[in-house]
């Protein structure tokens, strides 16, 4: 899979899959047979989700609208990927949220002004570098969420095994699969503009992203993993709960969001979560 994705990464990640196989007959735990089985298995798994995952041509790229409040850059990032293969979705405007603030209401009026009035800091300037790039510029949220699956598997000593981990791994990172299509559903249909292209003296800490505001990315993409962290890993809910409200938050702090887009975004992430974990329960393996 990761060959296919990064293609000049191929050479690399192959050798590693293979070394891995090795390591398992020099340990002494496995003949050669079974890791060539392996091997091949996991090829024929890989051609498996490759053939169901790929996207057929579909409808051309919309015109971006004109008018008022309405987002006024070039080449939006993303806007294709509402149509790709959903895993538990119905569809990727299944959970889309109600309209945002109207550009001309007090509403929209009083959410700029927040944005513009916000005081940062050195602690909330940080905040956001590190919810966007991570510790020392290295991958921020997806990398975490993944580190953290691993972690807490690894904490659980025996209770942790082959099975559990590959689906938890899954049940995360679908969540935060299919949390993007359906916050790209919602960014495309609404189509609106940031904060500083509402108020171009509006300065942002992070380069705006290329593509509408409302709902935030962000705040989908770790509400809906959380979620489903949460019913992993119970025991860690409050620790999650203070990563959805944080990364949220940062980027109101950054300059780049609304307060409508994280509350948007969080209550996509929790349904798009919650579906996940629906279907977990419903794979008869508990949490």
């Amino acid at each position: 899979m990761i060959a296919h994705l990064y293609p000049k990464e191929a050479q690399r990640v192959t050798a590693a899959a293979e070394e891995a196989a090795r390591s398992r007959v020099q340990a002494g735990v496995a003949f050669p047979s079974d890791t060539k089985a392996g091997l091949d298995l996991g090829r024929v798994v890989a051609a498996r989700v490759l053939e169901y995952m790929k996207i057929e041509p579909g409808a051309p790229t919309p015109a971006v609208p004109t008018g008022p409040g309405i987002w006024n850059g070039k080449n939006p990032v993303g806007v294709n990927e509402i149509a790709w293969r959903r895993l538990v979705l119905t569809s990727a405007d299944q959970f889309r949220p109600a309209p945002p603030p109207a550009p001309d209401s007090a509403a929209r009026a009083a959410e700029l002004a927040e944005v513009k009035s916000f005081k940062r800091t050195p602690f909330t300037n940080g905040k956001v570098n590190y919810w966007q790039f991570g510790q020392q510029g290295g991958p921020g949220v997806l990398f975490r969420l993944s580190e953290e699956v691993g972690r807490r598997l690894a904490e659980e000593g025996g209770h942790a095994s082959a099975p559990r981990a590959a689906r938890a791994y899954a049940l995360v990172h679908v969540a935060h699969y299919e949390g993007w299509i359906a916050s790209q559903d919602a960014k495309f249909h609404y189509w609106t503009a940031r904060p500083n292209q509402f108020d171009p003296t509006i300065t942002t800490v992070i380069p705006t992203p290329p593509f509408p505001t409302y709902p935030s990315n962000a705040a989908t993409l770790v509400m809906a993993p959380a979620v489903v962290l949460k019913y992993l890993f119970p025991g860690q809910a409050v620790r999650y709960d203070g990563w959805v409200k944080e990364f949220g938050e940062s980027r109101l702090w950054a300059g780049i969001h609304f307060r409508s887009d994280l509350d948007s975004g969080w209550e996509i992430g929790r349904r798009v979560g919650e579906a996940v974990v629906e279907r977990a329960k419903g794979d008869g393996a508990g949490s």
